[in-house]
């Protein structure tokens, strides 16, 4: 459960002013969304598996480049990669399972940028060096690592569409410029590439955006009722039991608590009702 809303960033936006760069990267595709946002990003917080998944492929490719090319290279990018892998999984730790706020998210969508920039880094050292198996292994791992970004981050389209072009862009080019001039057929492909990402991020997030829609329908549902909209008997119940919880921490002393029930159903007035007033030691 997310203790902030989305309409308290929405308040900070407006009270600051200017372009946000979270604000657009965590910007829903609908409008009809808005209200949920804060709810949609709590799926960018994944478990340390995916990046340590990761990060055994990045390592396979970094071995591969220092004994096949360039161990400063693959010394540099690795150090890199190592560095921000170890700060987005320290990121991911500290949220798991807490209450969602904006500083947060801020924290998750940060730390994703950098580590794709990192990401990107290595896959373009292993496109520009002109070995082929360096070339097919980075475009696996590459292609790998994008479309774990479209999936995992498309809470988010915007910021997965990001880290997919900071991947993706860069090795595309080095690969097409650093091979035979019949490589240069890749820049054909590109553009085609990226529509796709575009398209498989869309239709994700809007599945994700819809479900996470109906999951608050069924929490209202589950605790108002359907015709008034009104708190009905479980909400009661529960905010009751909180409060007497929160009592009983103040104070030990008993608590007075006040029930109705209905003594006929057809009756709508105050003499079809009878009140009764019990004590408890909550």
């Amino acid at each position: 459960m997310t203790e902030a809303r989305s309409s308290d960033y929405a308040s900070t936006r407006s009270a600051n002013g200017g372009f946000d760069v979270l604000e657009f990267l965590t910007r829903p595709a609908d409008k009809a969304h808005e209200d949920v946002r804060l709810e949609i990003m709590g799926t960018l917080v994944l478990s340390r598996a995916n990046i340590m998944f990761g990060a055994v492929s990045i390592s396979i490719l970094l071995i591969a480049m220092a004994w096949l090319s360039d161990i400063w290279a693959a010394l540099i990018t690795g150090s890199a990669f190592l560095a921000t892998a170890a700060w987005r999984i320290h990121v991911i730790t500290r949220i798991k399972g807490k209450a969602l706020d904006w500083q947060s998210v801020g924290d998750i969508v940060l730390s994703g940028v950098l580590y794709a920039i990192a990401i990107g880094l290595v896959g373009t050292a292993a496109a520009f060096s002109g070995n082929a198996v360096l070339q097919v292994l980075g475009a696996m791992v590459m292609t790998g690592m994008v479309f774990g970004f479209c999936i995992s981050n498309s809470g988010a389209p915007r910021f997965a569409e990001t880290q997919a072009l900071i991947v993706t862009v860069p090795f595309l080019v080095g690969a097409a410029v650093s091979g035979p001039p019949s490589m240069l057929l890749i820049l054909l492909q590109t553009p085609f590439w990226i529509f796709g990402l575009h398209g498989l991020i869309g239709t994700t997030h809007r599945r994700l955006a819809d479900l996470v829609m109906a999951q608050r329908q069924n929490q209202f549902l589950a605790y108002n009722d359907t015709l008034t909209g009104l708190a009905n008997r479980a909400q009661v119940m529960s905010s009751l039991t909180q409060i007497a919880k929160d009592r009983e921490r103040r104070s030990p002393r008993p608590m007075c608590s006040i029930s109705t029930s209905m003594a006929s159903r057809k009756s709508t007035t105050p003499m079809g009702t009878a009140w009764a007033t019990s004590c408890s030691g909550l």
